[in-house]
Formats: C-alpha cells, structure tokens, sequence
C-alpha cells in the first residue's frame, strides 16, 4: 500500500445494501486480471464491478503492487478482483489498511485463498463459473464464504440453474449468497453475447441480452433462504480505533429492511427505512442511549416501524455472559410479575405477543402470514392458547427453526404444534 497516494484516486459511493455497502471505490483498477487467467491465451475471467454495476474491465500489464490511498476510512473500502501474480500484493494492502480499523470488502474469484486479516470481508464472484457452466467450482468454495450471484437475462437467471447452483452452494456451507441484477452497458451485452455465438445466431439469447427485462432477484434469494443462507451480505463495520460501528449496523439493519420492502414493492416503508438509516449514518448519535432514556421519539426523521427496528436492535446489547442471561430468565419463569433487565415482566410478554399476532391476524384478514420471532415469546403465546402454565421446560423443548400453525376465526387455535 503506498501511503502517498492521493485519497482522490477512491470515489465516494452511498452504501446500499444491493451494493455491498461499498462506500469507497477504486476510480481504476490497473490490478485486474489480464488474458489468460483463466487459460493459457484465453480471455480474461468475467467479474462484475460492484462499484458500477457493470462488467469490470481487464486490466494493466505491468500493473505491479497494489496502491491505495492512505487510510483509516470509516466505511467500506472496496478491493476488486486482481491478477492471480497479485494475490499476495493484494492480501498485503487488505491487510495493512484493515489494521487500521477500516472494514474492507475484498473480491475474489471462486478458487481464490480468502485473505487472512481480521477486517476484510472476502466476496466470491461466482460470475466466471456461471458463465461457464463450471458448477463444481461452487462446490469447492470455503465454509461461511459470502458470494454473490449476477443475474444475467438468458445465461444466469434460468430456474434449473438457481436450483442446482444454490444446492451446490448450501452443501459447500456458504454462509451468504447475494443476487445482483446489473444494470450492463450495450458495450457489456455484446461483449457477452460476443463469448457465447456460434456459428448461428442465438437470438433467443439475443433477445434476453439486449431486450429482457432485469431479472427478478427475488426467486434466488428464496432459494437461499430455503437452504439456510442469508440473501443480504450482513453491513462491515469499522473497528477500533475508528469509532460509529453501532450506528452504522443499526443504519445497515434499516436499510437491510428497506432494501427487503422494495423487493416486495412496498414503496414507501421502504422509503421511510432507507431515511432513517441516511439519517443514522450522517448524525453521530448515540442511538442506545437514547433509547435506554426512551428518547427515541425526539429524532422526527425515525418513523414508528423504523424506530421499533432501533428499538429492538438497540435491547440486544448487554456485555454479560450467555450464564448471566439465563439465570436471569430463571428468575422470571420463577415470578411472571418479575421485571427484568429490559424492564418487562412475562405478564408483560405475554400481553406483548398476543397484541402483536391479534394486530396481524386484524391486519391481514384470511392470509396466510409467516412469524418469527423467540421461542420465549412463542411458548407464552402457546401456553395462552392452550390453557396452560408457561414454563421453561415448555421453552425449551421448541427447537431451532421448529414451527407451529395457528388458525384464528373468532379465537385463536393450535392447529400443529411445534416442530421441526
């Protein structure tokens, strides 16, 4: 890392969930690979520049270490993808600028060996592969590895290759799989549809190239979720001793939210997250103290769905030991009038929960609605219903991601109870 480098050579980008929080770019990457880095006098491996939302560009002979500006950043900093000689070079000024607290989301190709440094974020591209039909490289790819998947109309976003490539990914224990949907140039649709034409035209390719439209993002990240991997790359976080990590998880928390309500085409909850997480990035307060002092309320930009996001992001914070917090939820099972450390009896959560699930069965009349949420508040809910005494036994014999269906006409009723 040259630590004489302009800081002009970064641009500036707003962190959004749908491009990997990137907040710092590169304004060129001479590293990239060249030709024949996937094969000897073949062309150079198809990436996707997240920063730009198109394809990344080849890149410089004679590129030789990686330069980035000096640091610490306070947002993420953006490392594209590099030539297989760089790999080294690369891993080094990841490293060197991860060590001063600045979280870093490094670009890697699938076969790549993830840097080794606290702070940096490793993100497989699984583009080359796709395009390739090489599904057993996503096969071979680390336990807890980050992907993400571009959607390419007519070459990535068919449905039997969503099915066999998120299975492949679920058995490799991929922790993340993220779908993009680019928004690429007529200069990248030929490029692609240059690398794919035979001897005749493919115009049923030609026409999912140039005239389809963006593909639906929304049917893979099912499929993730349906095999246990999360569809939204969680938000890096600086680290000390740059300070702000707990406003920007909470903003990154809101626009997550956000990000899930526009997929859906609930336009203005949507809008109302993306607000207030702007606003939580850009104001510098300290959001846990003002909800310990039930304050929350005086930050006229945080609307009620939003602050309820804060609210119960901001409950989860205690530095005590796992033994600490089950001993004081014995105590509540043992007096249900008990007030615990959040200031809440069992009295409370039950009274919580049924107001909650009675508001959805009002709000949604004849549905079919999915709820998640602690198994604590769940076995009060079910104890209700049943007639019965809640107890902790009773808690802990719902497993995790156990279910139950309930039906609800005048009253509500247990019609399978949990379960796996």
């Amino acid at each position: 890392m040259s630590a004489s480098s302009p800081a002009g050579k970064l641009e500036l980008l707003l962190p959004e969930p749908d491009r990997f929080w990137i907040r710092f770019a590169p304004r060129s990457w001479p590293a990239a690979p060249l030709e024949g880095a996937v094969a000897p006098g073949g062309p150079p491996p198809r990436w996707l520049d997240l920063a730009r939302g198109r394809l990344g560009l080849p890149g410089q002979r004679g590129a030789g270490e990686i330069e980035l500006p000096a640091g610490p950043f306070d947002d993420v900093l953006y490392l594209p993808p590099v030539a297989p000689e760089l790999g080294t070079a690369r891993d080094r000024a990841a490293s060197e600028v991860a060590a001063q607290g600045t979280p870093v989301l490094a670009q890697l190709f699938p076969g790549e060996r993830s840097p080794d440094a606290v702070g940096v974020v490793a993100l497989y591209d699984l583009l080359e592969p796709l395009l390739a039909g090489d599904l057993a490289a996503l096969g071979d790819l680390p336990a807890g590895a980050a992907t993400l998947w571009p959607l390419v109309a007519g070459l990535t976003d068919s449905s039997d290759l969503r099915e066999e490539g998120v299975r492949r990914l679920a058995e490799a224990g991929v922790a993340v799989l993220q779908a993009v949907a680019p928004d690429l140039s007529a200069v990248d649709r030929r490029r692609l549809f240059e690398s794919r034409a035979g001897a005749e035209i493919d115009t049923e390719l030609f026409a999912g190239l140039f005239h389809a439209a963006p593909p639906d993002p929304r049917p893979l990240a099912r499929a993730a979720r349906a095999h246990g991997i999360v569809p939204i790359l969680p938000r890096p976080l600086p680290r000390p001793p740059l300070t702000g990590a707990a406003e920007r998880e909470a903003a990154g928390l809101l626009a997550s939210a956000g990000e899930l309500h526009l997929r859906l085409g609930r336009l203005a909850p949507s809008q109302a997250c993306f607000r207030a997480a702007r606003w939580i990035d850009q104001s510098g307060y300290d959001l846990r103290a003002l909800a310990r002092e039930n304050n929350l309320h005086v930050l006229h930009w945080l609307d009620p769905a939003s602050r309820a996001i804060v609210e119960e992001w901001a409950a989860t914070e205690w530095d005590v030991p796992q033994d600490t917090y089950l001993e004081w939820e014995r105590q509540c099972w043992a007096d249900f009038d008990h007030v615990n450390y959040e200031g809440e009896s069992l009295h409370h959560a039950t009274d919580r929960i049924l107001d909650v699930l009675s508001r959805i069965v009002k709000d949604h009349p004849g549905r079919p609605v999915l709820v998640s949420g602690h198994a604590i508040l769940f076995s009060l809910f079910r104890a209700h219903v049943l007639g019965e005494r809640a107890t902790e036994d009773a808690k802990n014999r719902i497993g995790f991601a156990w279910y139950a269906i309930v039906e609800h006409q005048d009253r509500f009723r247990v019609a399978r109870d949990f379960g796996p």
